[in-house]
């Protein structure tokens, strides 16, 4: 492996590339980062305050900061997510809004069976009470519960994939925290009590408000143009609160990558 002296000395020797970033200094001497357009023998060209110049060799200088070794890793799909700042109440309205009928075919809000490459993503649902009452007890003490990612769907592809006979489709695909959504959901339906035997049909009006109005949680929608990859980047490394994926199911889904990468 080079050295990061080897790297830079590579770097500067060779010639200036166009689309290139470089350190320069215009007649008056104003120091500036510029992109470069065009390259020659002793100059390169750059546009400049909405304008092109010509500027000498030695007259700018050309960045190092990117020359070496780099462990981080740059993941795509990163730059399809939006933070969103959702409490309960407007999550639990979303995934609970009636299916439309497109194409004949009933389409949901949200999937809990997503898939990337043609395999569902998540676990079935496998919580036992006490993890749901353990869920339920952290939302009531304010407790973060992790993180919700959702992939969302255009309506072209809707229409595509319902056309061609799909019902697995919904606009949202859930990616990550169907474990926590559900067993809020049921929670939500008075289809369990919490530790102390309480229903959520029994709070108070208040404690039901707070309830819905909890918002200690990450949640993010990844964007329309989403690639079944970067979902499953997402969902291989976001951090998943509750029980936690099963070794066997995430190796599951890194062959999954490593097939279709």
């Amino acid at each position: 492996m080079k050295s990061k002296q080897q790297l830079i000395k590579e770097f500067l020797d060779s010639p200036v590339k166009i689309g290139e970033f470089v350190y320069v200094k215009d007649q008056n001497y104003h120091a500036d980062v510029i992109k470069v357009h065009g390259n020659g023998d002793l100059t390169c060209t750059s546009k400049y305050k909405n304008s092109h110049v010509l500027v000498k060799k030695g007259n700018y200088e050309r960045i190092l900061y990117s020359i070496g070794c780099n462990p981080f890793s740059e993941l795509s799909f990163r730059a399809k997510m939006r933070s969103l700042a959702y409490d309960l109440e407007i999550i639990l309205m979303k995934v609970q809004h009636k299916p439309r009928v497109i194409n004949g075919i009933n389409v949901e809000e949200v999937n809990f069976n997503a898939t990337a490459f043609g395999k569902v993503i998540q676990r079935d649902y496998v919580w036992k009470l006490k993890d749901q009452q353990k869920l339920i007890k952290s939302i009531c003490e304010d407790s973060n519960i992790g993180t919700f990612i959702f992939r969302l769907r255009s309506d072209e592809w809707i229409d595509e994939q319902t056309k061609n006979g799909n019902t697995n489709v919904a606009y949202q695909d859930c990616i990550d925290g169907q474990q926590r959504l559900k067993t809020i959901i049921r929670f939500f339906n008075n289809e369990f009590p919490d530790e102390n035997g309480i229903y959520y049909k029994d709070f108070s009006d208040n404690a039901q408000k707070k309830f819905k109005r909890f918002n200690n949680l990450a949640y993010f929608e990844m964007k329309e143009d989403t690639t079944d990859m970067e979902a499953l980047d997402a969902f291989l490394n976001v951090n998943i609160a509750g029980v936690p994926q099963t070794e066997k199911h995430i190796e599951k889904m890194k062959k999954l990558k490593e097939d279709n990468s």
